[in-house]
């Protein structure tokens, strides 16, 4: 634009005068333009505490497995993965029907998610600038040399048959479940050591552990696969995640989750007239991917169908910060913490007169959601609140005000 506003000056002298000043003047606007919009940036900034940035922040990553079939099913759940703009995608194995040959491996993997691969020397496009595409070995992917193309096509950490990565606040643990695996699939393995230690020492917030093999799984094809069924829970990993089944499937065995989902594109089994104990929920109409967005107090877990219809959510969470910001005169209390979008806040304040009591409740972002105020005639307020049920799942910010006084607390919306 510029260059072309000189050719005009030279081809038009008669105007030069007037187009310079025009020329000034864009340039002018410009520069006023973008310090609005700087000076603006930088005071939203300001309006957003550490303790609130980090907590608005989210991650999206997705899990499939049993997918790598290069079929009109894949196609459609790659869409449907690729429409979330995950950060990055794992998977629990088969990535390669139907024997983990290394003639299959591209048109079945690449073709359909090379964009997140690196390095990726294929022929169906450029990889990615950051590998973001960590692969677990499933049992068709050993058929060939135990899992040779596979171990060629993919560039992963460790030994690259089981290994582990940390991304944000999550630690993902990526385990060879096959029996093929050297260094043993049994609790007391090699793996399952190697597992246990690097458990132990890790300090990131969410640990994720997955592999193909089912532990716990109610389809009529595989089951359960007690091979599997290693003490996750009192070795610190937060929940595992698993194909082999093709299906979707949530289990809770000792308050602990399983989540299974094999209906990555290849075939879909039938599931067994009676649901395996701790089973929350079983689907197989149709085929899809695991949704999981993080944010520093949870990680919620959603199973989309290739229609983009929600079949399952499930979020942990860890810690609901009470954060105090006045003396020891005042007590605020909300229960249940975390909730649907109705609870009880209870208020014990110093002073026994009539009081206006203001409450106030926003959004990561700070925006206001729910403002009211109470009168109370004694020392003491108790309230029941009910927010628009269309309020999305997150972290909410709830402040009561009295006078000059102000106490604050984090709650947590599940739906």
């Amino acid at each position: 634009m510029i260059f072309n506003a000189y050719k005009d000056l030279n081809r038009n002298s008669k105007n030069i005068h007037m187009k310079r000043n025009s020329f000034i003047l864009f340039i002018f606007l410009f520069c006023q333009l973008e310090f609005i919009i700087t000076s603006h940036a930088q005071n939203e900034g300001r309006q957003l505490s550490n303790d609130t940035m980090e907590r608005i922040s989210s991650s999206t990553f997705a899990m499939i497995s049993d997918y790598g079939s290069n079929s009109a099913n894949e196609a459609a759940v790659a869409n449907l993965v690729k429409s979330w703009r995950p950060k990055l995608i794992i998977t629990a194995g088969d990535n390669n029907y139907p024997a983990g040959d290394s003639s299959t491996i591209d048109v079945n993997v690449g073709k359909y998610y090379h964009e997140y691969i690196k390095p990726y020397s294929g022929v169906y496009g450029s990889g990615a600038f950051v590998n973001s595409f960590f692969p677990t070995l499933g049992n068709h992917d050993v058929t060939t040399s135990n899992g040779t193309p596979y171990l060629q096509y993919f560039t992963l950490p460790g030994n690259e048959r089981y290994y582990d990565f940390v991304n944000g606040n999550v630690h993902f643990f990526a385990i060879n479940s096959n029996p093929s695996e050297p260094d043993g699939t049994s609790n007391t393995s090699t793996q399952a050591t190697w597992l246990k230690n690097k458990l132990a020492v890790s300090t990131s917030k969410w640990k994720i552990v997955y592999f193909h093999h089912s532990p716990f799984a109610s389809d009529i094809v595989h089951g359960n696969q007690a091979w599997m069924q290693w003490p996750f829970k009192s070795c610190g990993a937060d929940v595992v995640l698993s194909g082999n089944s093709h299906v979707y499937e949530r289990i809770i065995i000792d308050n602990f989750p399983y989540i299974v989902n094999g209906l990555g594109g290849r075939s879909i089994y039938g599931l067994n007239a009676v649901p395996i104990a701790g089973s929350q929920i079983r689907y197989n109409k149709n085929y899809g991917a695991l949704k999981v967005t993080v944010i520093s107090d949870s990680i919620t877990f959603r199973f989309y169908n290739v229609f983009y219809n929600l079949i399952d959510s499930f979020t942990l969470v860890k810690e609901i910060l009470q954060i105090k910001e006045t003396e020891a005169s005042s007590f605020l209390k909300v229960f249940p913490n975390p909730n649907n979008g109705n609870f009880t806040i209870a208020l014990k304040m110093a002073m026994q007169q009539a009081s206006k009591i203001k409450v106030i409740i926003a959004d990561g972002l700070g925006h206001t959601i729910y403002n009211k105020e109470f009168v109370s005639g004694n020392e003491y307020l108790e309230e029941i609140i009910e927010l628009d049920k269309s309020l999305p799942e997150g972290v909410y910010s709830l402040q009561t005000i009295i006078g000059n006084k102000v106490e604050k607390i984090h709650l947590m919306l599940l739906k």
